[in-house]
């Protein structure tokens, strides 16, 4: 996936980021189509109203396997893919623009596709 030229950035304010502003901010600078843009700004409003029911916590990478775990109760196995490549992506590049000092998704493992999965289907 390409992303647009990052301009640097002065060092974000302290306290908690505005999600939504990252998230906008995040998908115009994404050159992707249309279609990917809803995709990947409907599964980060899916963990968005998740994460606003959780504890506050400082633990990304708990947070998201906490996230994982739950849509795997709802959702089929792909589906759980792709929100954790979604995320991945954001928080990467968060990391990358200065926001975030790690990506709290880069060692969190994708569930295990069924046999005969065709990632295309």
């Amino acid at each position: 996936m390409m992303l647009a030229p990052v301009t640097p950035i002065a060092p974000p304010p302290p306290g908690p980021l505005d999600f939504g502003a990252l998230v906008e901010e995040f998908l115009e600078r994404l050159d992707r189509t249309p279609e990917t843009h809803r995709a990947y700004r409907s599964g980060l409003a899916t963990f968005e109203v998740w994460a606003a029911q959780q504890e506050p916590t400082e633990d990304l990478e708990g947070l998201v396997l906490a996230f994982k775990a739950h849509r795997s109760e709802l959702v089929a196995p792909a589906t759980v893919v792709h929100n954790l490549a979604v995320l991945r992506r954001f928080f990467g590049w968060l990391v990358k623009t200065g926001r975030l000092a790690a990506n709290p998704v880069a060692d969190i493992r994708p569930p295990k596709l069924p046999r005969g999965h065709r990632r295309d289907a």
